[in-house]
């Protein structure tokens, strides 16, 4: 109860804030992106403003997370600076580097990325005092290693994963890519370091954001010159918005300069969409083409620093074991029936020869931007060009299907009466349809039950049950994951 109480509170500050920028800012653009900069609150961004920031490699801003933190507590070092110095000062650092980043925490309402961020800067700010500094990876291992402890499914979350290789990545490459050019003049010099911690960070991260979001913005180093500046202003006059609330002139004054800093990052990224291929799309990379990816950046960088042959073999292993996929992903056409998960709705497809036909219940049909998510990245990998929709049999409750061999009856509606005794191999059930397998089994020979998400997670358990008294395999979406089968 305590752990809920203070989630309570966060989300009630969390509100608070929402309500303060809302009545603050003017313009529904402005005021969506200063919310989404301060306390990651995305709701209210339209599409074409989302595919701007993808188009410019800026969608990281758009979430509170590692980026946010970073820049909050690089901000609260440099203010800091002076107590470096003082007896007791690198505590004094560190302790009020804790309180404000947990109360950034706090207000953000406390959500998973800020709580994965704020944990790990954690164990950076107690680090310097410790003399640990020149350990830093020591540190990001030991708070990743914590925060798994706490939530090991926190390594399938693709935020973790991004959070942890993009401060990496500027652990690891930031000064060698730096060390390839010294520039004389200041600003020059403050291009570069911008350009190095980007091209560090993306280089790091460019395995998983082509694996899960399958495209690479061109322009995300002329992009990120003026994106990373930017925020970090509308990051820290959000911060000082909420501050000053209490004084109307200054919250006033405040919030006409966080809308002026807002309309130039956006047409910024608008202006960046615009140009020419400005983003390679689709790209498709198996986990095992991911992995060499990663393993091939690890193998340069270790060439690099110890200039020692086995690398050189090591850099050519995994190259080789990359192609070797890539022919093998080309060579197969396999015929692919799939019950996907998608939160209480139903969405089965069969996939092959670079076609697919797909039945979605009717509020899913009309989410585009859901089935871009859940099944376009299986389209991707299967190589699918060409996507037909078949309507659920409204009529009669249920759909019958051949694909190749294999015979697929989906009941979706108490209605089903079957007229006559039939076989099917694959027996999908939708919506908790099917009151008793043992009624139905009297007219439905079936081999196998699949159970999608659109089914209540009692009725998923209970026919489950009976299946196995029935002697029948279950695959219940809800707890098992999609269900995928190569026909």
């Amino acid at each position: 109860s305590g752990d809920l109480s203070i989630i309570y509170y966060a989300i009630r500050v969390r509100n608070w804030t929402i309500r303060t920028i809302d009545e603050l800012v003017r313009g529904d653009r402005e005021r969506a992106i200063v919310k989404a900069f301060t306390i990651g609150v995305t709701e209210g961004i339209d599409d074409e403003l989302k595919q701007a920031y993808a188009a410019g490699g800026a969608m990281h801003a758009l979430a509170v997370s590692g980026m946010h933190v970073s820049i909050l507590y690089g901000v609260l070092l440099l203010l800091l600076k002076p107590l470096e110095r003082r007896q007791g000062g690198p505590w004094t650092i560190a302790l009020v580097s804790l309180l404000v980043l947990w109360m950034y925490a706090f207000v953000t309402g406390l959500p998973p990325s800020v709580l994965r961020a704020v944990a790990m800067f954690s164990f950076v700010a107690v680090a310097k005092p410790l003399g640990r500094t020149t350990a830093i990876i020591n540190t990001l291992a030991a708070s990743a290693f914590f925060l798994l402890c706490y939530d090991p499914n926190l390594i399938l979350a693709a935020g973790f994963q991004l959070s942890y290789l993009a401060v990496l990545g500027i652990v690891l490459f930031y000064r060698p890519i730096y060390n390839l050019w010294e520039p004389r003049w200041a600003w020059l010099n403050w291009t570069w370091q911008i350009t190095c911690v980007s091209v560090a960070a993306q280089l790091a991260t460019l395995p998983v954001t082509l694996y899960y979001f399958h495209q690479f913005p061109v322009y995300f180093l002329l992009a990120n010159l003026f994106v990373i500046p930017i925020s970090t202003i509308i990051l820290l006059g959000g911060i000082c918005l909420l501050l000053m609330s209490p004084i109307p002139f200054l919250a006033e004054w405040l919030a006409r300069a966080l809308e002026f800093f807002v309309f130039l990052l956006n047409e910024g990224l608008f202006l960046i969409e615009r140009l020419p291929a400005s983003i390679v799309y689709p790209i498709s990379l198996s986990l095992v083409q991911a992995f060499c990816m990663g393993a091939l950046l690890m193998c340069i960088y270790r060439l690099l620093a110890t200039r020692k042959a086995i690398w050189m073999y090591a850099v050519f292993g995994v190259i080789l074991v990359f192609l070797t996929n890539s022919v093998i992903r080309s060579g197969v056409q396999d015929r692919q029936f799939v019950v996907y998960k998608v939160s209480r709705h139903t969405a089965i497809e069969w996939l092959g020869g670079g076609k697919s036909y797909t039945l979605l219940d009717s509020a899913f049909a009309r989410d585009p931007a859901g089935i871009k998510f859940h099944l376009e990245p299986n389209h991707l990998a299967n190589g699918v060009h060409q996507a037909d929709f078949v309507e659920p049999n409204y009529d009669q409750g249920a759909n019958f299907f051949v694909f190749g061999s294999r015979q697929i009856l989906m009941i979706h509606s108490t209605k089903f009466q079957p007229l006559g005794a039939f076989r099917s191999h694959y027996l999908v059930i939708s919506s908790n349809a099917v009151k008793s397998l043992k009624t139905l089994s009297r007219t439905v020979t079936f081999d196998y039950v699949v159970l999608d998400s659109s089914n209540s997670s009692g009725y998923a358990r209970r026919i489950r049950e009976e299946a196995a008294r029935l002697g029948k395999p279950c695959h219940s979406v809800l707890t098992d994951g999609a269900f995928i089968k190569y026909l």
